[in-house]
């Protein structure tokens, strides 16, 4: 019960698994490089045939190296988790208003979208629900970004209901991870260009010296293909592939399960409306 795992109270893999995922994305960036260049200054390459003294002595050592992957890699979860989910958020929206996939209110509102949730609540859910939302939701909807009353609930719940504070936690740690790996693959993906670009640009040096030698008759080289499969040129492709065509399906569903977690925290309340009803300062309590 005490393991970490995404969903409970203080888990790891929220912030663990994109920062490993982050730091092996670098390593694979200075192993490009290092073929590529054939030396690095900040790893002591020997030259264009040995790995470096660095590599070798992190390599030969288990316990070194997972020292280092769970404390750089548990600290750049962090970062990652300290990055905001609004950004990620904003671009989901704007993908969704971009393919005209969702309604206007829907795309155009901040977080909480609490006048997103005004219309499903009036269209979908039963009458008692779009009355609590009417007499206590409602009206916090005039100010753009109302996070504290959307915390000021999930904290009234976690007070009151553990089986319902489980739940929301359980949404707010996935959407905690999503935010997390969308931004653990946009760096990477601006290191695969790096990496990529000066490959691209011998290959074109290559194929130029090709269509030179064959306008003056001379013989063909072919060395560039050679250089292609054995460096990990191919490999960065589909790695920068991957990586577009996941923040894509990410971001396409970041919005639908960050608004999941807004309903989860509102029928929670609802639930609870009796004991939190003093709290809220809704309408009909005052009556």
């Amino acid at each position: 019960m005490d393991v970490p795992a995404i969903g409970k109270a203080k888990g790891l893999f929220e912030i663990f698994i994109p920062g490993v995922f982050l730091l092996l994305n670098f390593a694979w960036m200075l192993y490009c490089l290092q073929y590529q260049y054939g030396q690095s200054p900040a790893l002591h390459y020997v030259n264009d045939n040995q790995t470096s003294v660095l590599y070798n002595s992190v390599k030969d050592n288990q316990i070194l190296m997972g020292t280092i992957i769970i404390v750089f890699g548990y600290l750049a979860g962090v970062i990652l988790w300290l990055l905001r989910a609004d950004t990620p958020d904003s671009y989901s929206a704007g993908l969704r208003r971009i393919l005209h996939c969702a309604p206007d209110a829907f795309y155009k509102e901040d977080f909480p979208y609490i006048t997103s949730l005004g219309l499903i609540a009036q269209k979908r859910l039963p009458n008692e629900a779009y009355s609590f939302y009417s007499n206590c939701w409602k009206d916090r909807g005039s100010e753009p970004k109302n996070k504290y009353f959307f915390n000021y609930n999930k904290v009234l719940i976690n007070a009151i209901d553990e089986k319902s504070a489980i739940e929301i936690y359980s949404h707010e740690a996935l959407i905690r991870y999503l935010a997390a790996m969308f931004y653990a693959l946009i760096f990477p993906l601006f290191l695969l260009v790096i990496v990529i670009f000066p490959l691209l640009v011998n290959i074109v040096i290559y194929m130029l010296d090709n269509i030179l030698r064959f306008t003056l008759n001379s013989g063909l080289n072919f060395q560039f293909l050679s250089i292609v499969w054995d460096s990990p040129f191919v490999l960065s492709l589909i790695f920068l592939f991957l990586y577009l065509i996941s923040i894509i399906i990410l971001l396409w569903h970041f919005r639908y399960m960050r608004f999941k977690e807004v309903q989860t925290v509102f029928t929670a309340t609802l639930i609870n409306k009796e004991f939190i009803d003093r709290y809220l300062n809704c309408n009909d309590s005052e009556e």
